[in-house]
């Protein structure tokens, strides 16, 4: 009894070990994200700039402006409070932080590659 006890206790640590240093080359290459590269081209990184700046003209400064130089109606609907032009500077922190960290800081890494 003390033998097969014995037995038992080495051959779970030899399971142990054999399925702990089998895992180390069964897992390589999981550790990287392909949806965050750390590196990417400059046709890449162009391309992202593009969107970001199709993103921040046709959003929300580009329907604002509409409603502010009265070609589209917002005072019954989400515009409402741009319509009296009750706005603050927090209605448009995300738009310009597109603007300046996302599109002017891709470009500039963009110009500075080539």
């Amino acid at each position: 009894m003390k033998n097969l006890r014995k037995n038992l206790v080495l051959l779970a640590a030899l399971g142990m070990t054999v399925a702990i240093a089998g895992c180390t080359s069964f897992t390589k290459g999981y550790s990287v994200n392909p949806l965050a590269p750390s590196t990417t081209g400059t046709a890449q990184l162009f391309v992202g700039s593009e969107g970001a700046f199709d993103e921040f003209m046709e959003g929300f400064p580009s329907q604002i402006s509409t409603v502010w130089a009265q070609q589209i109606t917002g005072s019954t609907a989400q515009f409402s409070g741009y319509n009296n032009y009750l706005t603050t500077s927090l209605d448009y922190s995300n738009d310009w932080a597109t603007a300046y960290s996302t599109v002017l800081y891709d470009l500039k890494l963009t110009e500075q590659r080539n």
